[in-house]
């Protein structure tokens, strides 16, 4: 393959100002730069630094440049051992850990790049990003050594097969724990749960959540109880989240009074004594009548708190509130009645048995 340089006087411009460039990037911006991006460009400025060098002895001597470099590309070029069917050259073995470097200094700022975006968004904990953060490392580093091995010219289809073979049985015997890890990953970039949400589980139990890891996450319940839960279970089951969107939260109890009552009288004092217990401006309670029973007149009473997890004490004093009003209206809280009607004929009957 034959090198094709520019002319001296080109090669020197372009370099100059590249290096002139990349020094003033470095100097102005140190401060923003990652620590480890500062170093990369340091050496490249030095490396442009140099080739601009060779540019001018180029161009203002007649040394033969070219010629030199490439006798030194010749000389590197030179088979040092045979590896296989693949001669091994000094060029190759650069080649290949150059690539291995450049994916090393690729996956550190990948690593701490996605980890300022996420603590910055607020997506998950220290530990939680950090882990994500070096599995992501990880997964860059050794897809750069394939390709730097697959640079040199070694064969890693067996290598491939075998990893795909040693990935399904690790998989099958990890299943679980997998499934755990991608729906912690999942929760993690859909911030649809999130620490100190309220989530009321399937079973109707209310929680609340207090930290979020890659395989389960740690609730605290009303008894003030911390319960790990695996990660797949709230991403696969149902679950309500109270402050998904906002932190209001409608709060229902039902009363049913007897046939006797006034609706109107009844509804008013219901309605009354929601207010008194409502806690959220814009959003009034609403009373509802909600059926005819078998021994009552049924209403629903709706009121908003801004506090889900104190759902069980608002719904006590807006239930408590509700007894006052209809105590003080005179109207009588109706319950199960059973009337019994008994002919005159079986009452004659059993008082004569009775003597």
């Amino acid at each position: 393959m034959q090198l094709v340089i520019p002319g001296p006087s080109q090669l020197l411009l372009f370099l100059l100002l590249l290096a002139l460039a990349l020094g003033v990037i470095v100097v102005r911006h140190r401060d923003a730069l990652a620590e480890v991006l500062q170093p990369a460009a340091r050496f490249a400025q030095w490396l442009l630094l140099g080739s601009a060098g060779l540019a001018m002895v180029a161009a203002f001597t007649d040394l033969p440049v070219g010629a030199v470099l490439q006798a030194i590309l010749r000389v590197l070029d030179r088979k040092l051992f045979q590896l296989g069917d693949v001669p091994i050259s000094a060029i190759t073995i650069g080649t290949g850990v150059a690539v291995v470097l450049v994916s090393w200094w690729i996956s550190t700022l990948a690593r701490e790049g996605i980890t300022k975006l996420l603590l910055s968004r607020g997506i998950g904990d220290e530990g939680s990003v950090a882990a994500i953060a070096r599995l992501l490392q990880y997964i860059v580093v050794s897809v750069g050594i394939m390709v730097g091995l697959q640079t040199i010219g070694l064969d890693l289809s067996a290598v491939f097969t075998a990893g795909a073979v040693f990935a399904v049985g690790v998989g099958l015997a990890m299943q679980k724990v997998a499934e755990n890890f991608v729906s912690g990953v999942i929760l993690l970039v859909e911030r649809s749960i999130r620490p100190g949400d309220i989530l009321e589980l399937e079973s109707g139990e209310l929680v609340r959540v207090e930290y979020m890891g890659i395989r389960a996450t740690v609730v605290r319940t009303l008894n003030d109880e911390e319960v790990i839960l695996p990660n797949s279970m709230l991403v696969q089951n149902r679950v309500k989240n109270l402050r998904l969107s906002d932190k209001l939260l409608r709060v229902r109890v039902s009363v049913g009074v007897s046939y006797d009552s006034d609706l109107e009288l009844a509804m008013a004092a219901l309605q009354r004594a929601a207010e008194q217990v409502s806690s959220v401006a814009s959003k009034p309670p609403v009373v509802l009548l909600t059926g005819f029973g078998a021994s009552s007149v049924d209403f629903e009473v709706s009121a908003w708190t801004a506090a889900p997890w104190g759902k069980q004490r608002f719904h006590s004093a807006l239930a408590r509130a509700i007894w006052d009003a209809l105590k003080e209206a005179d109207i009588t809280i109706s319950f199960p009645q059973l009337d019994l009607h008994v002919d005159d004929e079986l009452v004659q009957a059993l008082g004569e048995r009775s003597r």
